[in-house]
């Protein structure tokens, strides 16, 4: 959980966090924890982006791509999350734990503050576009992992 303190609340918001995180970083200024969180996503967002590739690939070389998720868990390379994502685009298979039409608005609002700081950022561009190509196929409401579907032939 992020949570920023207006006013010295941090005791009794502590109580009702600490029940639905296992835990809890805490900022002083209110705003800090969605600026944080804003670039949490774009990171989730571009591994999950970067797992979507590196599977089509493995598809593409015919190399297994199970054999990539298999070569990488546990490693430094391996993060818990490409098992999970992974699994679910080999499978082909996304029940909505997170549907990719979220995620695309999260990367829509990365891409804002990208644009209010004056900025630009390439990857976070393209996997924004990603994301919005898997919503205008149809995949919305499906979990987030159904972004690969983009990547495959139709």
């Amino acid at each position: 959980m992020l949570a920023a303190e207006p006013a010295g609340l941090r005791d009794r918001c502590a109580v009702v966090l600490d029940a639905v995180g296992a835990t809890t970083t805490w900022y002083d200024a209110v705003g800090d924890a969605s600026r944080l969180k804003l670039v949490l996503n774009a990171w989730l967002l571009g591994l999950l982006a970067a797992l979507a590739d590196a599977i089509r690939l493995a598809e593409l070389v015919g190399v297994d791509p199970a054999a990539f998720l298999d070569t990488i868990d546990g490693g430094p390379l391996g993060p818990a999350y490409a098992q999970l994502k992974g699994g679910a685009m080999l499978a082909r298979s996304y029940p909505a734990a997170f549907p990719l039409a979220m995620a695309a608005k999260d990367a829509g609002l990365v891409q804002a503050a990208v644009a209010e700081a004056g900025a630009e950022l390439g990857v976070a561009d393209a996997v924004a576009a990603l994301l919005r190509r898997g919503v205008d196929a149809g995949h919305g409401n499906d979990d987030m992992a159904a972004v690969v579907e983009v990547l495959r032939p139709a």
